[in-house]
């Protein structure tokens, strides 16, 4: 059986005017991955392991939504922490 990782802590990210922003996360340890999704649920980026972070934005125009989940993928087919929401605020 494989252990439901723990939830991610992350933090909203804010900007004066149109751009990307940068979120980190952390609570990831070795053997397990961040999963970064945007505000319809897809996900846009897989980290390659737990130092890998951080998820960087397009260009935003108005505030959006994300999300972070810690995964692990071992034994396939994997289990996927509770999604923290975070919100870049422009």
């Amino acid at each position: 059986v494989t252990p439901i990782p723990a939830n991610p802590t992350s933090a909203n990210q804010s900007r004066c005017g149109d751009g990307s922003v940068t979120f980190s996360a952390n609570g990831a340890t070795a053997g397990l991955v961040y999963r970064w999704y945007d505000s319809g649920n897809n996900l846009v980026k897989t980290s390659v392991d737990n130092n890998d972070n951080t998820f960087t934005t397009n260009s935003l125009t108005t505030t959006t939504n994300f999300s972070v989940a810690i995964f692990n993928p071992s034994p396939s087919p994997g289990c996927e922490s509770g999604r923290v929401s975070i919100q870049a605020i422009i």
